[in-house]
């Protein structure tokens, strides 16, 4: 491997050791290789509620196919920064590579490091395990702009962030020149296909079977869950994460409500027997999965907890509107502890925190929080169950209002206003979420489906149905952002799980009859990738390889979310053999 280190844009050229690097200008040839190279590839770091430039992509900290993290990186961003690319930034005070899939050739990479509020460094750069960079300082509201080359034998080029003792790495954005047609893979070998199959391939197939493909999901399922019971994903940072459980446990509980096998539904309850014991004093949950029961827990304990830890709206609502679900399948005692849980969130917690405008924050989150979409639709979804079970009318309008706040946030042409204030991007201020960002958007969807679902006012129920109607047609809808093809395009693990949950927004279009041929050919297409493994494990859907050396980065990898993939895999498919079911609403 051969690296240039080529120009930095404040006119001081980087200091480099080793045989096979040196100081500009390079050679004659390369010279003229630099004014035949084509751009390969635009990316901006940092999390996913970032604004994007247009034919730019956005590498997060999770797994995307073909260039992802590997090690310990914290998705950042700065406020009032007006070039997007600059908004956002990957960082950490320990070293990191990124992985690109780049075939043979030689490739020129320029880095970007810029903070208007703070300086870093200092940090060297490896490619493929040579310095090309060394001695990196950015001041803060300077920008710095890196050059280099190196060539690629045909494996993932690999570059190597490595601060320096009390210093720590920043990068904003890489841009990939290189030779023309040049085309990025996959990073890792035994990662499943980027892109979905085409309708020719599907339909030589053969035809699809929603139940069987469910019975494999819940089994599957069972034989990956944890042997305290606990039945959601694993990371190896950050602990064991409630929400994550949701969606495998309410694709169980569907699968006992269609197929009838008594272990879907023993599972799932005893997962939740769990939940329901560590719920807190003032009805609250951690976020994450604590692992011993409240009642084992000492005052002085809890009081820390309750004044000091994460105890959110969002994530925990997922799983107490699951729990809700749950209710109906329960008995005896344990349907009524059940039922008093959801109670005792809704009443002694959840409540408190509805605005009169009807939005939620997001509980009590350390430092600044305000209105956010996400958990104000995770609401009202679960007060609208919450009513079913508990029979109490009155949080039908705790949903109504909730639901009534985020209506003038749907666009006509079919994106949300989102609201995301933990994210110090945007000024804090709402802006327009991109229609294949998928992450939030999957709970605003839920959200309307089920208090349509349930709202007994008919006019405000036309009107949530004809935002959903917007939201599947409208010129930026996610019936558009098909463009003809079986599925939406994959991308990183996050919004891959999602978009497996969106299904359930066009079936319920589908269902209120808002259809047209196209949908129905769309929705057909999807149903046969849902019932295909090999198809939807490049969604992330029941991957065999999570102890694999590859896989033991956890977020990092194609399998980062497995359980919650194969959840949202059981849900869609469940809904598409007995509608409702999902909602407490089935025909």
């Amino acid at each position: 491997m051969k690296a240039w280190i080529l120009l930095e844009s404040h006119g001081v050229t980087a200091a480099a050791t080793g045989n096979s690097c040196g100081l500009w200008p390079p050679n004659m040839q390369d010279t003229r290789e630099i004014t035949l190279m084509k751009t390969i590839a635009s990316f901006q770091f940092g999390n996913v509620y970032l604004r994007r430039r247009p034919g730019w992509s956005l590498v997060p900290s999770s797994y995307a196919p073909c260039c992802t993290w590997v090690g310990s990186v914290t998705d950042g961003a700065a406020m009032h920064v007006k070039d997007p690319v600059l908004e956002g930034h990957a960082t950490h005070t320990q070293a990191a590579s990124l992985l690109i899939g780049l075939p043979r050739g030689r490739y020129e990479f320029t880095i970007q490091t810029f903070d208007p509020g703070a300086g870093h460094g200092p940090f060297s750069l490896k490619a493929n395990g040579e310095f090309v960079l060394r001695d990196i300082v950015a001041k803060a509201g300077k920008l710095r702009t890196c050059t280099f080359r190196c060539t690629s034998n045909g494996s993932p080029v690999h570059l190597e962030f490595l601060p320096h003792l009390d210093g720590d790495f920043l990068v904003n954005s890489l841009v990939i020149r290189g030779p023309a047609g040049a085309r990025l893979f996959p990073v890792f070998r035994t990662a499943p296909p980027a892109v979905m199959p085409v309708r020719r391939e599907l339909a030589a197939r053969g035809g699809s079977e929603p139940r069987r493909a469910l019975r494999g999901i819940c089994d599957w399922l069972l034989a990956n869950r944890r042997p305290d019971g606990f039945i959601g994903d694993i990371w190896y940072r950050g602990g064991f994460h409630w929400y994550t459980t949701s969606m495998p446990l309410r694709a169980l509980l569907a699968g006992y409500d269609i197929l009838g096998k008594q272990a879907y539904l023993d599972a799932c309850l005893g997962a939740l027997d769990i939940f329901v014991g560590e719920q807190l004093p003032n009805g609250a949950f951690m976020s994450v999965f604590r692992g011993k029961p409240t009642v084992k827990m000492g005052k002085a304990e809890l009081a820390q907890i309750m004044k000091y830890h994460r105890l959110p709206l969002s994530d925990i609502g997922s799983v107490v509107t699951t729990l809700a679900v749950a209710c109906t399948y329960a008995s005896g005692a344990r349907q009524r502890r059940y039922v008093e849980s959801v109670r005792q969130f809704c009443d002694r917690w959840a409540l408190h925190f509805q605005m009169k405008d009807g939005g939620f924050p997001d509980g009590q989150w350390p430092g600044y929080t305000s209105v956010y979409s996400c958990a104000t639709a995770i609401q009202a979804s679960q007060f609208s169950l919450a009513a079913k079970v508990c029979s109490n009318r009155a949080y039908l309008d705790v949903a109504r209002r909730a639901i009534g706040f985020l209506l003038p946030d749907w666009r006509e042409d079919g994106r949300m206003i989102g609201r995301a204030p933990h994210w110090t991007v945007r000024n804090r201020k709402p802006f327009v979420m991109e229609t294949l960002y998928f992450g939030d958007q999957w709970y605003y969807d839920e959200g309307f489906i089920t208090t349509a679902l349930h709202a007994v006012d008919a006019g405000f129920r036309a009107r949530v149905e004809q935002a959903l109607h917007r939201r599947v047609f409208g010129t930026h809808g996610l019936f558009k952002a098909l463009n003809g093809s079986t599925w939406w395009p994959v991308q990183d693990i996050w919004n891959n799980a999602k978009s497996i949950g969106m299904v359930q927004t066009l079936l319920h279009v589908h269902r209120a009859g808002r259809s047209v041929p196209e949908l129905d050919r769309a929705l057909d297409d999807m149903r046969r990738i849902l019932c295909a493994p090999e198809y939807v494990r490049r969604l992330g859907v029941m991957p065999e390889d999570a102890e694999r050396p590859a896989c033991i980065h956890g977020l990092t990898t194609w399998s980062g979310m497995r359980m919650e993939a194969t959840g949202f895999a059981g849900m869609t498919l469940a809904e598409t053999i007995k509608p409702g079911v999902l909602y407490l609403a089935a025909r």
